[in-house]
């Protein structure tokens, strides 16, 4: 019986062993599985913050495209009503707008300098050139 009992406590030693063994695998796992789970919080927040961003972002860009119609709607409202005033009391000298001529549809800084500065001679200083300014925004419009 002795030897029976031997073999019976080294089996029991050998399952505790095993045992424990299995419970501090199954505490790492846990550790994994919550570092994991925080991760994944994480990156959801981060997502988030992303989505908020880009929302934010195209709110933005949205309001500057209108304020930028809208100055350019006033721009032609004033090009106009000058336009019609200088007709009827003409005070303002202006170009004729050459027709065989169609502004691209892209028009630059480059060429509005270039253009300003070959009609400045031309022009008093104190004068606008109403359709030649005119013809610029129309350049714009046509994008």
């Amino acid at each position: 019986m002795d030897n029976t009992t031997q073999k019976l406590s080294e089996a029991l030693n050998t399952l505790i062993n095993a045992y424990e063994e299995l419970q501090k695998e199954n505490e790492g796992l846990q550790n994994t599985i919550t570092d994991l789970n925080n991760k994944i919080t994480n990156l959801e927040s981060k997502n988030k913050e992303l989505e908020d961003n880009v929302d934010n972002l195209n709110d933005n860009t949205q309001k500057q495209e209108s304020d930028i119609t809208s100055m350019l709607g006033k721009i032609e409202s004033l090009l106009h009503i000058r336009k019609s005033d200088s007709t009827k009391d003409k005070a303002i000298e202006s170009e004729p707008v050459k027709e065989e001529e169609p502004y691209a549809s892209s028009i630059s800084v480059e060429d509005i300098k270039l253009e300003t500065e070959s009609s400045a001679p031309q022009q008093n200083s104190s004068k606008i050139d109403l359709n030649r300014m005119e013809s610029l925004l129309s350049g714009f419009n046509k994008k």
